[in-house]
């Protein structure tokens, strides 16, 4: 099984790493998510819009609250459907959140350009000025929750 991200168009993560992605579990008996770490990569990111997370091998997520980072290319400008979608699917083989093999599928509202996560702590800086071919777009920690229910 796996649990898989789907971006919004023109979101990009920007994972190279496993520890780039941040895991946290909360109230849960294990108190993680049962990665299939000793399978080799449980990671897998078949496009710069997808990011699949291989479930261990017949184990089942436990009721809980779970929390995900991920570092993502935030566009310019924010698309018209900017809606995030995180799947829960039976195989490691699901591509989209509609796929034949997805359990569930939650849609996230996405957020604005200069919106800031409630948990973000505001640092002093300026960022290039409008306009500036430099500045095509923003490096973000998305923070993803969902709780999952007995």
């Amino acid at each position: 099984s796996a649990v898989l991200f789907v971006l919004p168009n023109g979101f990009q993560h920007q994972l190279e790493a496993l520890d780039d992605m941040y895991i946290q579990a909360e109230d849960t008996i294990s108190g993680k998510l049962a990665i299939a770490e000793e399978e080799g990569s449980w990671l897998h990111t078949p496009s710069t819009a997808l990011i699949r997370l291989a479930i261990e091998k017949d184990a089942s997520i436990e009721a809980g609250t779970y929390h995900f980072k991920i570092p993502v290319y935030v566009p310019a400008e924010v698309p018209i459907l900017n809606v995030w979608f995180m799947a829960l699917c039976s195989t490691r083989n699901c591509t989209t959140h509609s796929d034949d093999d997805v359990i569930v599928s939650f849609a996230m509202p996405g957020f604005n350009i200069g919106e800031r996560h409630p948990d973000s702590v505001i640092a002093s800086g300026s960022l290039p000025r409008s306009g500036s071919s430099a500045w095509m777009g923003a490096i973000a920690a998305l923070i993803l929750s969902f709780q999952a229910c007995r």
